[in-house]
Formats: structure tokens, sequence, C-alpha cells
């Protein structure tokens, strides 16, 4: 989201969720075990992704990720 005070042309109405409050916040329970090492450390390998709606997604997107993909070994896209 984009700081406040700055205002920037969407495509979508934006609001701002006020504090103490948080959009996506996870909070895992208190009992749920430590997160395993990332693969980045494990395996060597880094997955990047994107969670928006594929008909958002424009071709100079794609083509960026195809860069990014391939200047990064061994590395993956999720798509969701």
């Amino acid at each position: 989201c984009d700081p406040p005070g700055l205002s920037q042309p969407h495509t979508e109405s934006m609001y701002r969720i006020p504090a103490p409050y948080c959009f996506l916040c996870y909070t895992p329970p208190k009992d749920a075990p430590d997160p395993a090492p990332a693969p980045a450390v494990t395996k060597g390998t880094v997955t990047f992704g994107s969670f928006n709606i594929l008909a958002k997604l424009s071709r100079a997107t794609v083509q960026l990720w195809g860069m990014v993909l391939n200047a990064v070994p061994d590395s993956r896209l999720l798509l969701k």
C-alpha cells in the first residue's frame, strides 16, 4: 500500500485500516511449532510468489518475472 499522504492512481478504491488493526496479519496459535528453515537456506532455492488475479498481469510483468527467474539460479515462481 502507498504510504499515507502519497496519492497514486489506482483502479481500485483504497481504504486504510486504522491502527492498531492490520490487514492480513497472521498470528499462529500459541502451541504452533517453530517454522522450518526457508528453502533458500536449506536447498539454496528461492521461490517468488504472486497472489494477484491473473487477469491483472500484463505482458511486461510476465517478461520481467522471466528475467528475474533467469537471473536467480534454481528459482521458482508460484502463482496463486
